[in-house]
């Protein structure tokens, strides 16, 4: 996450991009943005229009739409780095697929019925685990009962979800990075996916969780299948949460300046079959 500096100096570039969408004199009629469409609607409250208003919309999409998809995909691009039967099963997958037999573009819809992808993507958003910290929810009005247990109104309740993706009668061996444990459930009967709360869950639940799922199929499959790539000075402690902060980041190493979870990668080559 950014310094302070960096934060203020973010939320600056987006005042004055902002600033310059509302400019009329500079926009044709034809090149005109849907922000400034948006923000003359007289059906929106006045108060949803304001530039400050905006700058924390803008704020909030920058780190929750680049920060949170960007690891789940370093997480899984590690996994099918460091382990590559992984790799090789997604391979055979997505060749075997109809859009790449078709010779044609791949759809999102061609890329969901992919049964080890998909579990490649649960499995890396698993792995990454969002905000770490905890988000407290609260009911005001009604107590709630959890097993034995009264939990009165106005009562904070919160949990990680770091705790929950770890947990091993959810997921045994959980830090094994194991796509096939979706399959296993899915072919079970097993609704695993309910205890994914990479998301969160409920009303407040992040809204861009199916452009996150979208991103993740398309990019993973594209790359898998196009780039032939090797690790460089990158190891699994690169990925493991050590510190908690909202997000999770690894150990520090001596002599290094602190880890992000970045996973550093290079390209050795182009397969044969590029991807469509």
């Amino acid at each position: 996450m950014p310094s302070a500096a960096d934060l203020l100096e973010i939320r600056e570039g987006i005042k004055r991009n902002f600033l310059s969408a509302l400019d009329a004199k500079s926009q044709t009629q034809s090149s005109r943005s849907v922000i400034a469409a948006a923000l003359k609607d007289p059906e929106i409250p006045q108060e949803e229009r304001s530039i400050d208003r905006l700058m924390d919309e803008g704020t909030t999409i920058i780190f929750a739409g680049t920060e949170t998809s960007a690891r789940a995909m370093s997480v899984a691009l590690f996994h099918l780095l460091d382990t590559k039967s992984h790799l090789k099963k997604l391979r055979d997958e997505l060749s075997s697929s109809p859009g790449t037999r078709a010779s044609k573009e791949w759809t999102l819809s061609d890329l969901e019925a992919l049964p080890f992808l998909t579990g490649v993507v649960n499995e890396c958003l698993r792995l990454s685990f969002g905000a770490v910290g905890r988000l407290p929810r609260v009911a005001t009005h009604d107590a709630l009962q959890y097993r034995d247990y009264i939990i009165p109104p106005g009562t904070p309740v919160s949990q990680s979800t770091y705790f929950v993706h770890t947990d091993p009668a959810v997921y045994p061996d959980p830090f094994v990075f194991d796509p096939e444990r979706w399959i296993k459930a899915e072919n079970d009967g097993v609704p695993l996916g309910r205890y994914l709360v990479r998301f969160t869950k409920g009303t407040r639940q992040c809204l861009g969780l199916n452009m996150a799922y979208a991103e993740l199929y398309i990019a993973i499959a594209r790359i898998a299948h196009t780039f032939d790539m090797e690790l460089y000075d990158t190891t699994q402690k690169d990925i493991e949460v050590y510190h908690v902060r909202l997000v999770g980041y690894p150990k520090k190493v001596r002599g290094q300046s602190p880890g992000r979870g970045q996973v550093k990668a290079k390209v050795t080559g182009i397969t044969e079959a590029k991807a469509k």
